[in-house]
C-alpha cells in the first residue's frame, strides 16, 4: 500500500510539470528586490498583489504573520485553539507554495504572549496583551477609536521598541532584509483589533531592525547585522466588507502597482494565481473566482511623495544594480541572465548562460567592496542561490529527502532515504545534513539522543526552497564544472517526539445530576492522576478508573495535571489531520480538566444538523437522547421534540428552503447556533421567519467575554426552565460573549438578552426567540459552544434550556 508521503510525492509531480518549474525558477532571476507583506493571521496576505510580484515582476516574496489564526472560526471542523493553529499553519504553508512566497512566523501558539485570542476591536489592546514583557512601560497612549485618517501619527502610536511583536518583526526585518514592506491592513478605527496591531508594529519594527545599538533579545534574527527597510506603504483602498467596517477613506495613493493582463505561461490573470493560493486556507472557506480579476493596486506612502513605481530609487535588477556598483561583473550576470530567459522553454540553451552568470556572480562577489557587501551582498548571494536552483531544473534533477517514521521519540531510531534524479552530467559530491541537537545521521540511520528536546509545535521560518526545515540537506553536485548547492527537505518534516507521554481519555468529564460518574482510561498504567477535590477515584478490575461525583458535593471544576512514573509533568500528543491528508503531533501538557454542573438533563428527542462546533458530542455526555441527521427534510425533522442547528451549518447546502419553516410551525422547538450570511444564510428563506444577521461582523458582536449582560425578559421560559439562569451563569467565559448577532428580525421574535463591548451600544440580537405557528424558534449568538468546550458552566445550563421542547416550555 502506498503510503502518504509517497502520495505526496506523487501529488506534486504531477501538479508540478518540469516546463512549470524551469519558468518558476528562471523568474526569480529577474528582481533583485525582497518585498514583504505583513498580517495578523493566515489568509491575511494580499494574494493577488503578491502573485504579480512574484511572477510578474520576479521579486523575491515575503509574508511575515504575528498568530497562527488559533483564536479564529474553522469552516471544516471543531478544531480550536493550537490544533486549529496547526491546520492554519499548513494551509499557510500550502498558500506560500502556490505563491513561492518565504513565511516569517512572530507567534508561536496559545502559551505564546503574542498569539490569536479572538477576535479585538482594539489594537493597543491587542498590543498589551502582545507584549510579552510584563516590565516594559507602555509608552503608547490608550486606543480611544477616534483616529479621523487612515495615515495614522505612527510615531505617537507605536508599541515601544521592548515589544515582543515588534522585536521579533525587527529580527525578521534583518534576517530576510526586505526592501519594501506593506501592511495588509489600515489602523483604523473599525478594524480588527490585531490587524491594527500588526500595522503599528510592523511600522515600529523599521528603525528597531536599523538601530544598531538596539537590543533585540532573543528574536530569530536578533544578532544580525542591523537593516534599513527603505519603503513602507500602507493600502490605498479600504478594508471594510463583510466582517471589517473601516470608518475613515483610506490614504491618497502616491503610487499604483499594475499588473499585466495574464501571467506568461500559466496564460492566467495574476488575481487568479492568487485565488489558487488563497484556496489552500480551507478552514476559513477562502478561494473566489475573481470577476473581474483585479489589476492594479494602490499604495500610499506615508513619509515619501508621489512615484512611478516601487522600485524607484532601488535596484530593480542586476543591471541597475551593476549600475549602482560600478562593478562589471554585475553586468555580464545580468546579459547571461536576460540570455537564459530568452531560451526557456530549451533547457539545454538555458545552461551555458546560467553556468555564465553563476560565473560571473562569484567573481563579484570575490572583490566586493565592504560598503557594497554590507548593502547588496545579500542581493548576490540570494541571486547564486537562485542561480543553482534554476540550474538544477534545467538539468532535471530532482532531489528527495524522507525519514520513516517521520515522528521518533527521543532515544529512537528512524530510516533515512536520500535519492536523486539527474542526468549523466550530473555528480553528486556530497550531502550534508542540518537537523537539531541531539540527532546523529550515519549511513541510512538517523538517531535520537535519549535527552534530545521535542520539537516545537511551531517554528519561526518556512521557506519554498526546504532549507528551513527541521530536517534539510544541502545537496553538493558539480554541472560541467559548476558546483551547485541544493537544499532539499525532509517529506514531512522530522519531528522529535518526547520520550515518555501519557493520556487519558476523555480528557474532559462533564459530571451532572443524572450523570454523576464518568469511566476513564489512563496509559501508560503507571502514569499517575493527582488528587482530586470533591471527588471519588476508584480503580476499575479492567485497569480504568471510575471518577464519581457524590450526591450533596457542591459543583466544581477542575484542571489535574498528569505526572510521569518519575513524578516529571507528563506531556501528551494529539494528532491533527491536516489539509493534505498527513497527521501531525501535537505536544501539550497532558491534563484532565472535570466540570461537575448542576444542570437538569436535555429532555426529550433531539437532531442535530451538525455544523463546525462538537454540539453533538456534549448532548452525548449531558445524556441526552439525540441523532445526527444527515438528511434535513421535514418529513426526518417531524420525527424530533427539538432540532439544533449547528454553527454554520446551513453552510452545508443541504437544508433546503422552508424546511425549518414546516419543522417549527408544526410544533418543534428549533435552536439556530450562530450563522453566516456569506456560508447559506439567507434572510428571507432559510429561517422559519424573516431574520438578517449583522454586517460587518464587527459592528454584531461582543468580543469582550467579561461584559454585562442585561436579561431583558427574566422571566422567560427558555431563562426559567429546567435551569434558571442567574447572573453565575454569565461568569467565567472565555473568549468573547458571541458573534454574528442577529440585526433584524420579525416582530414575533423577542430579544431576551442585552450586551456591548466597552464604549459601544447594546446589541440585542445575542438571544432571540419567537413562537411561531405551533412551534418556537431561538437564534442564538452566543458563543455557547465555545464555551462548553471550555468546561464554562452556565453554556451547559443554558443549552439545556434553548433545547427544552415546547410541552416544557
Amino acid at each position: 500500500m502506498t503510503d502518504h508521503a509517497t502520495t505526496q510525492m506523487l501529488i506534486r509531480d504531477e501538479a508540478q510539470p518540469a516546463i512549470l518549474r524551469l519558468w518558476r525558477a528562471l523568474g526569480r532571476l529577474r528582481s533583485t528586490v525582497t518585498f514583504m507583506n505583513t498580517g495578523a493571521h493566515p489568509d491575511d496576505e494580499h494574494s493577488g498583489l503578491l502573485a504579480y510580484l512574484r511572477f510578474g515582476r520576479g521579486m523575491r516574496i515575503a509574508i511575515a504573520c504575528s498568530t497562527r489564526g488559533e483564536g479564529g472560526q474553522n469552516a471544516l471542523g471543531p478544531e480550536r485553539g493550537d490544533a486549529l493553529g496547526l491546520i492554519r499553519t499548513a494551509e499557510m504553508e500550502g498558500a506560500a507554495e502556490v505563491l513561492d512566497a518565504h513565511i516569517a512566523w512572530v507567534g508561536f501558539g496559545t502559551d505564546d504572549p503574542v498569539h490569536d485570542f479572538g477576535f479585538s476591536k482594539d489594537g493597543e489592546d491587542t498590543l498589551r496583551r502582545w507584549r510579552g514583557d510584563p516590565g516594559q512601560a507602555d509608552t503608547g497612549p490608550a486606543d480611544t477609536g477616534q483616529s479621523d485618517t487612515a495615515q495614522a501619527d505612527f510615531g505617537h502610536n507605536a508599541p515601544g521598541p521592548g515589544d515582543l511583536v515588534t522585536r521579533r518583526l525587527a529580527g525578521m526585518y534583518r534576517a530576510m532584509r526586505p526592501d519594501i514592506v506593506l501592511p495588509t491592513f489600515l489602523d483604523v478605527p473599525g478594524q480588527h483589533g490585531h490587524h491594527r496591531a500588526m500595522t503599528r508594529a510592523a511600522h515600529a519594527a523599521l528603525a528597531l531592525a536599523a538601530d544598531p545599538g538596539a537590543d533585540l533579545g532573543d528574536v530569530h534574527g536578533g544578532d544580525l547585522a542591523p537593516w534599513r527597510v527603505a519603503k513602507f506603504y500602507l493600502p490605498g483602498w479600504s478594508g471594510g466588507g463583510g466582517t471589517y467596517d473601516d470608518e475613515v477613506p483610506p490614504p491618497a495613493t502616491t503610487v499604483t502597482v499594475q499588473a499585466d493582463v495574464r501571467a506568461p505561461v500559466l496564460g492566467v490573470p495574476y488575481d487568479r494565481i492568487g485565488e489558487w493560493s488563497r484556496r489552500r486556507h480551507g478552514s476559513q472557506g477562502m478561494g473566489d473566482w475573481p470577476d473581474p480579476p483585479q489589476l492594479s493596486w494602490p499604495l500610499h506612502r506615508p513619509d515619501g511623495g508621489a512615484e512611478g513605481d516601487i522600485t524607484d530609487d532601488l535596484p530593480a535588477d542586476l543591471h541597475q544594480l551593476a549600475e549602482m556598483t560600478g562593478l562589471p561583473e554585475l553586468a555580464e550576470a545580468a546579459q547571461a541572465i536576460d540570455a537564459a530567459i530568452a531560451a526557456f522553454p530549451d533547457p539545454e540553451a538555458i545552461i551555458a548562460p546560467l553556468l555564465h552568470a553563476a560565473a560571473s556572480l562569484r567573481a563579484a562577489e570575490a572583490g566586493l567592496p565592504a560598503a557594497v557587501a554590507e548593502a547588496h551582498g545579500h542581493r548576490i548571494a540570494n541571486k547564486r542561490r537562485e542561480i543553482d536552483l534554476a540550474l538544477a531544473e534545467a538539468a532535471g534533477i530532482r532531489l528527495h529527502l524522507a525519514v520513516t517514521p517521520p515522528d521518533p521519540a527521543a532515544g529512537q531510531q528512524a530510516a533515512l532515504t536520500v535519492a536523486a534524479e539527474h542526468g549523466e552530467e550530473m555528480r553528486i559530491l556530497s550531502t550534508r545534513f542540518h537537523a537539531p541537537d541531539g540527532v546523529t545521521i550515519a549511513d541510512d540511520l538517523l538517531s535520537v539522543a535519549k535527552d534530545a528536546i521535542p520539537s516545537p509545535n511551531f517554528t519561526a521560518l518556512w521557506s519554498p526552497f526546504g532549507d528551513s526545515a527541521t530536517l534539510w540537506a544541502e545537496v553538493e553536485a558539480e554541472l560541467r564544472g559548476h558546483r551547485l548547492t541544493l537544499p532539499v527537505a525532509a517529506l514531512p518534516d522530522l519531528r522529535i517526539l518526547p520520550n515518555q507521554t501519557a493520556d487519558i481519555s476523555p480528557a474532559a468529564v462533564l459530571l451532572t445530576p443524572a450523570r454523576r460518574s464518568a469511566r476513564l482510561m489512563l496509559q501508560p498504567a503507571d502514569a499517575r492522576l493527582p488528587p482530586v477535590d470533591g471527588l471519588l477515584v476508584e480503580t476499575l478490575p479492567d485497569g480504568g478508573l471510575s471518577l464519581s461525583w457524590p450526591p450533596g458535593a457542591a459543583p466544581m471544576r477542575q484542571a489535574l495535571a498528569l505526572r510521569n512514573p518519575d513524578d516529571s509533568a507528563a506531556d501528551t500528543i494529539r494528532r491533527v489531520a491536516l489539509p493534505d491528508g498527513s497527521h501531525a503531533p501535537l505536544r501539550a501538557p497532558a491534563r484532565l480538566e472535570v466540570l461537575a454542573v448542576d444542570t437538569a438533563a436535555p429532555a426529550g428527542r433531539i437532531g442535530v444538523i451538525a455544523g463546525t462546533d462538537r454540539s453533538a458530542e456534549w448532548l452525548e455526555r449531558l445524556g441526552a437522547d439525540f441523532d445526527l441527521i444527515e438528511r434535513p427534510d421535514p418529513g426526518v425533522l417531524a420525527e424530533y421534540d427539538s432540532v439544533l442547528l449547528g454553527v454554520m451549518a446551513m453552510a452545508r447546502g443541504d437544508v433546503a428552503p422552508g424546511t425549518l419553516r414546516s419543522y417549527v410551525e408544526g410544533g418543534g422547538n428549533l435552536l439556530s447556533f450562530y450563522q453566516r450570511p456569506d456560508r447559506g444564510w439567507n434572510a428571507d428563506r432559510s429561517g422559519p421567519a424573516f431574520l438578517r444577521v449583522g454586517t460587518p461582523s464587527l459592528r454584531w458582536r461582543v468580543t469582550d467575554p467579561e461584559a454585562a449582560v442585561t436579561v431583558l425578559l427574566p422571566d422567560h421560559p427558555l431563562l426559567t426552565g429546567p435551569n434558571r439562569i442567574g447572573p453565575e451563569d454569565w461568569r467565567g467565559w472565555v473568549k468573547d460573549r458571541g458573534l454574528y448577532f442577529a440585526a433584524e428580525w420579525d416582530p414575533a421574535y423577542q430579544p431576551l438578552l442585552s450586551m456591548s463591548d466597552r464604549g459601544e451600544a447594546p446589541l440585542l440580537g445575542a438571544l432571540i426567540s419567537a413562537r411561531i405557528g405551533q412551534g418556537r424558534h431561538s437564534y442564538c449568538a452566543l458563543s455557547l459552544p465555545q464555551q462548553m468546550d471550555a468546561l464554562v458552566p452556565g453554556a451547559f445550563r443554558l443549552f439545556v434550556n434553548l433545547l427544552a421542547p415546547m410541552a416544557a416550555g
